[in-house]
């Protein structure tokens, strides 16, 4: 593609220019590039003018070097060695011209070219602290020129006055196109100023109206802020409430320890309320002791440890039943009922898994019915798992007549355990996993040789130290009953 002279212009002014670069120093490389440019060509004008009219053949080799010298300033400037390419072109130039004086005295007219130079020194800085030493070094220069002029007889004598009217003309239309090259530049920095007023304007206009937006959209976000902590907090009261309302269900330490002498109960819930809850009842000859972990936990699952209490309550009191397989049989069938299992469209798992025992301290027997919850006896330091039901209490609509149960013979200092699974489901410990079954087992016949209360505040260290700083991840209920 062809340029035309203002496009080749404007590309070697523009030549080693970032558009990341201040105005001042953007105006000072492209005044280096145009003032490298221009004295090349001048020198090179002027030495083959000289050689080819008055046959100075000295000044063709002159034109040359200079020539030379002001164009690798420009390729100095050009791979943005800025600094460097000022100084080579200043320097270089009135060494030049100090030389030139010599070679050709006062005729050769070159005193004018170098006042064309010292008049461009204010332009390369804004403040004079800086411009200041150039200027000083330019009126140094010519003043040393006029005493060479004044002291010294030229190398080369010539009648060559022609030539200093005509430098003379040139440099003056030289500082005419270096004004006018200066006004342009202001004139353009000015439209750019005011373009980038206008975008900083327009710009600001539109951050004005998306604060606007902001502050509606914070007043906003503040109202409905207050109106979930309003929420949360009247939820929470609620919660909190309920929990106390779920602890007063719970029968307390004292009401244990005068039914079961040497009986811990381990009771941790994920949330404030809790899904799991020990039942502990006497009636008779009997003693019942159950751990329950229903469906879920936190608010759904405390409803359903309410209606498993009220219940376990009603059917050992008012009812006949006094076998643990009875019972939870009778659980079942008065759960479904309760819970409307047959009228409702989505089948939805409400149930609860459990552990229930029935002790005879009269005939040292022990009577245990589980659904989904096994019991823990140790006799003699041995760990013994008993199992019996491997279903649920609730969620079917099935009617149960009786579920199995298994009736033991203990001795005196047998420890049995009954327990939720949010122990043994816990995450933790170095690997962050779950604690699992196993480790539980493995700990309980370890703690073996402690006295019961020592043995449960160890249960309660163990758990402490394998959750760490993880978020709990189910209720726990554990319960250590000494026979």
């Amino acid at each position: 593609m062809r340029l035309g002279i203002k496009e080749i212009v404007l590309n070697i002014l523009g030549a080693g220019y970032d558009d990341t670069y201040e105005y001042s120093f953007g105006r000072r490389v492209r005044f280096v590039n145009f003032m490298s440019v221009t004295s090349a060509f001048s020198w090179f004008v002027f030495g083959v003018t000289l050689s080819v009219v008055y046959g100075i053949q000295v000044t063709l080799i002159l034109g040359f070097v200079a020539a030379i010298v002001n164009l690798y300033s420009f390729f100095l400037n050009r791979n943005k060695y800025h600094k460097a390419a000022l100084y080579v072109m200043i320097i270089s130039n009135l060494i030049l011209y100090v030389f030139t004086a010599l070679l050709l005295g006062r005729s050769s007219g070159i005193q004018y070219l170098l006042l064309m130079l010292i008049v461009t020194f204010p332009f390369y800085h804004d403040s004079p602290s800086k411009s200041g030493p150039l200027f000083t070094l330019g009126l140094f220069s010519y003043f040393g020129i006029e005493y060479i002029f004044a002291h010294f007889h030229p190398i080369y004598e010539y009648n060559i006055a022609v030539v200093q009217w005509v430098i003379l003309v040139v440099s003056v239309y030289f500082i005419k196109v270096i004004i006018e090259f200066f006004k342009q530049d202001s004139i353009v920095y000015q439209k750019s100023i005011t373009s980038k007023n206008q975008l900083l304007e327009q710009q600001k206009e539109e951050i004005s109206t998306q604060n606007e937006l902001l502050e509606e959209q914070n007043t906003e976000i503040e109202t409905q802020n207050t109106r979930i902590n309003t929420v949360f907090t009247e939820l929470t009261s609620s919660v909190s409430y309920a929990s106390r309302i779920q602890e007063s269900i719970l029968l307390p330490k004292n009401l244990i320890d005068a039914i079961f002498s040497k009986c811990h109960v381990f009771y941790r819930p994920k949330d404030i309320v809790s899904g799991d809850f020990y039942w502990v009842k006497e009636k008779g000859v009997s003693k019942y002791l159950a751990v329950v972990d229903c469906t879920g936990h936190g608010v759904p699952g405390a409803f359903m440890t309410a209606i498993g209490n009220t219940l376990l309550n009603e059917i050992v009191e008012y009812s006949v039943a006094s076998q643990p397989g009875v019972i939870l049989s009778e659980l079942h069938n008065r759960l479904i009922k309760t819970l409307n299992f047959e009228l409702r469209s989505q089948k939805v798992y409400d149930g609860m898994d459990m552990a229930l025992i029935q002790i005879n301290e009269s005939s040292n027997t022990l009577t245990y019915s589980g659904a989904r919850r096994p019991l823990y006896i140790v006799q003699n330091n041995e760990l013994k798992i008993v199992t019996t039901n491997n279903r649920p209490i609730g969620g079917t609509t099935e009617i149960i007549d009786s579920l199995k149960q298994v009736t033991i013979t203990y001795s005196k200092g047998d420890r049995i355990y009954l327990f939720s699974d949010g122990y043994a489901d816990q995450f933790g410990g170095p690997n962050q996993k779950k604690f699992k079954t196993k480790y539980f087992r493995k700990a309980l016949v370890d703690m073996q040789n402690s006295e019961l209360g020592e043995q449960f505040k160890l249960i309660e260290e163990l758990f402490d130290a394998w959750k760490g700083s993880n978020d709990q991840t189910d209720d726990v209920v554990l319960i250590a009953l000494e026979l």
